[in-house]
């Protein structure tokens, strides 16, 4: 089977199969990826829910806007899992650039990663994987040019002013 970063590349076609399930009253979902390995289609693997994946640090929200020029992802999982980070930025030229970090979690587990963030937005998706178990999560950067911090750091703002004022400094 051939592997992308320590994962199976996965077909082109992938079915999503939720089922919902009913006990005691409370309703849960219960979600499952099914996929076939491009080079024998024949065989489908069902993927689990990978328990014990936590990001802990670096992207806390589902959006968030920074001036930082990087972020140190962290998180938790098991030993040998594979975490794979994929940050999607979209520039102001509207150029956009893919860049992917990959890591397997040690024994202490724990994992980090310092990942760049370009001006405008960075879509990150990380994924963690370990045998048929797999756990995903992403999240919206958006990185605002240093002019804007440089305006917003000398701009006044007098008693009863209000804040849409600074409205054409945070676009």
């Amino acid at each position: 089977m051939k592997t992308v970063n320590g994962l199976p590349r996965l077909a082109v076609t992938a079915l999503l199969t939720i089922s919902l399930c009913f006990w005691a009253g409370v309703g849960a979902i219960a979600t499952s990826l099914v996929y076939a390995d491009t080079d024998n289609p024949s065989q489908l693997t069902e993927r689990v829910p990978l328990s014990g994946f936590e990001i802990t640090g670096g992207s806390a929200k589902d959006s968030e806007s920074t001036f930082d020029s990087a972020r140190v992802i962290v998180g938790t999982a098991e030993k040998d899992t594979v975490v794979t980070i994929v940050v999607l930025s979209a520039g102001k030229a509207g150029n956009s650039k893919e860049t992917t970090y990959a890591l397997t979690v040690g024994s202490s587990g724990m994992f980090n990663q310092k990942i760049e963030l370009a001006v405008g937005d960075n879509q990150i998706s990380i994924t963690a994987a370990k045998g048929n178990a797999y756990a995903e999560y992403s999240a919206l950067i958006k990185r605002k040019d240093a002019s804007i911090k440089k305006k917003l750091e000398n701009g006044i703002i007098l008693p009863g002013q209000s804040l849409d004022s600074l409205s054409p400094f945070m676009n």
